[in-house]
């Protein structure tokens, strides 16, 4: 692998311990507000199931449960359930936390393998400073993704120790760790072809890691099918691909890589509104990562081929779903953006190589803070944006189940937040109606509604009605 020169002192990064302090107060600083969250999609349903275990152990193999499918996942929320019952405060912030494991492990097993210490910090803390991932964060039933992201990293570290220093411990680890990952979630399979191709191009692949390799891959891939055939009322086997069309997997893996360029450190103006022209995007992606491959062969190569693999379980979802999400974060992104990390960290302290080759370090350190900052703000506004989608989500959700003083206060403070790229006429249209179901004062945000929308029907009636 090519390498990056530093000269300066803090260019060796910092200690991991010091690191892990500073990720955690950076995924707190991030993550913080969703302690004040609610529930969202699936998360009430994962609750009824660990009730149900707490009561029936046995029921934990029920076919019949909400959200089976996720066995290791399950296991770790019911550990959640039964430690501090249905308090969606502290769920938040165990998902916060897990976050933080997440951008550590992956931080630290880049750096035991790469020797590259400083990249790999600088990854890791953008990762948490991406705004793609919101709703792994966000979402109590989407945590799995954190989740198997750490047990893809383990197992690729593992893998990697026990092919290069002959360690079967760690290959036992590997292995364990991929079993874990696949029971939390099937993106975890990426892993094993990544970690083969790692090896071959760190000059260590031989006959028995390559027959260790893909007995760990062709187990992983039985148990999903196992897992499959067992929980056959899983919600997502509802979701799943039918068939295989190569013309549409190739659209929507396009479709992915363009999501996946838009929405790293940056959230549409409107993401209720499906973005259109995406494939293209993701066609240009492609290029862009071809030009960085080459040039960037080692940095450039490890990164695309995480965030290509990373890619491809979602290819087992129905095209016509995948395309179908609104714009902006996705859980589906939350592994690939850890590659996306990686290739932003490579360019910036390249820009900051050349810069001090061309003026000074403490002056290439300065452009690289900037830099570092701009992004991370970016992140930011997009984290604090999509808080407001995520308040309007959970007020629909609570409002369709019949909890309607919930869904009034969701919907409240998804207006409150200041550029929130929300459908804020949508949020009117459904907050009036309710506020007088409940027999309380509609006539302030009523007025602001008409004031900005003089043109909507429905608003025109609910202020005759007033």
């Amino acid at each position: 692998m090519s390498a990056i020169g530093f000269s300066s002192p803090w260019q060796s990064g910092v200690s991991w311990r010091v690191y892990a302090l500073l990720l955690c107060a950076l995924t707190a600083l991030f993550y913080a507000p969703l302690s004040d969250h609610l529930l969202d999609t699936h998360d009430a349903d994962y609750w009824a199931d660990s009730a149900r275990i707490v009561s029936d152990p046995a029921a934990f193999f029920a076919v019949d449960k909400r959200m089976p499918g996720r066995p290791f996942f399950e296991l770790f929320l019911l550990i959640e359930y039964a430690l501090w019952g249905e308090n969606p405060r502290l769920f938040h912030w165990a998902g916060i936390g897990l976050h933080a494991l997440a951008a550590w492990v992956v931080a630290f097993c880049s750096w035991r393998l790469w020797g590259r210490r400083l990249l790999a910090q600088l990854a890791g803390g953008l990762f948490v400073c991406s705004c793609a991932p919101f709703q792994a964060v966000q979402w109590i039933s989407a945590h799995c993704y954190s989740l198997a992201l750490i047990c893809m990293g383990l197992c690729l570290w593992g893998f990697v120790e026990c092919a290069e220093r002959d360690r079967p411990g760690a290959g036992l680890g590997s292995a364990l760790a991929l079993l874990a990952g696949v029971l939390t979630h099937i993106s975890a399979v990426a892993v094993v072809p990544f970690a083969l191709w790692v090896v071959h191009r760190r000059g260590a692949l031989n006959g028995l890691t390559l027959f260790r390799g893909l007995a760990m891959g062709g187990g992983a891939l039985a148990l999903v099918f196992a897992i499959k055939s067992y929980y056959t009322g899983a919600p997502q086997n509802t979701i799943a691909a039918t068939g295989f069309d190569g013309m549409a997997a190739a659209k929507t893996y396009l479709f992915l890589w363009g999501r996946l360029l838009l929405s790293t450190f940056w959230m549409p103006a409107r993401p209720d509104l499906v973005a259109v022209g995406e494939p293209a995007v993701g066609a240009v992606a492609c290029c862009l990562g071809a030009w960085i491959l080459l040039r960037y062969r080692g940095e450039g190569a490890f990164a695309l081929a995480w965030i290509a693999l990373a890619l491809l379980p979602i290819l087992s979802l129905a095209p016509e779903y995948v395309r179908s999400i609104s714009a902006g974060p996705s859980r589906y992104l939350y592994i690939s953006c850890v590659g996306m990390a990686f290739v932003w960290a490579m360019l910036l302290l390249d820009m900051e190589k050349r810069l001090r080759h061309r003026w000074n370090a403490r002056l290439s350190a300065w452009c690289l803070a900037g830099a570092v900052a701009v992004l991370a703000l970016s992140g930011w506004s997009g984290v604090q944006r999509a808080e407001a989608v995520a308040y309007y989500n959970e007020g629909r959700n609570y409002l369709a189940a019949g909890d309607i003083e919930r869904g009034i206060e969701q919907l409240e403070r998804a207006l409150e937040i200041e550029g929130g790229t929300i459908d804020r006429e949508d949020v009117y249209v459904r907050l009036c109606p309710m506020l007088l179901n409940q027999g309380r004062s509609v006539h302030e945000p009523l007025g602001n509604a008409r004031a900005l929308y003089p043109r909507n029907v429905m608003l025109h009636i609910y202020d005759q009605v007033v």
